[in-house]
């Protein structure tokens, strides 16, 4: 025969059992942090000497660098979808279409 079991209210039980807890989880690993560390660096360089880098870009692409309208049409507008064909309608097949 079974007997009823009180129990204690939700917001009591979160309090003892389970659930967030400062300090619970896997500690972030050194690497992690060196890692995260260097890319704040390169980040805050990369701010700092973008305008250079961004007028050569556009006066070499001007003076035709395909390398250079390339770099900058994809980081302006993003890559391209690849077409693969059509599908027999005349839609193109794509690889990928991100604008859905």
């Amino acid at each position: 025969m079974y007997m009823a079991v009180k129990t204690t209210k939700t917001k009591e039980r979160s309090k003892n059992y389970g659930g967030a807890r400062p300090g619970a989880g896997k500690p972030v690993s050194q690497a992690t942090l060196r890692t995260q560390k260097a890319r704040d660096y390169i980040s805050k360089m990369l701010e700092k000497s973008l305008t250079p880098i961004v007028d050569r870009a556009i006066k070499d692409a001007i003076k035709g660098d395909f390398k250079a309208r390339e770099w900058l049409s994809n980081y302006a507008w993003g890559k391209p979808a690849i077409n693969l064909g059509t599908d027999g309608e005349g839609k193109p097949l794509l690889l990928a279409d991100f604008d859905e």
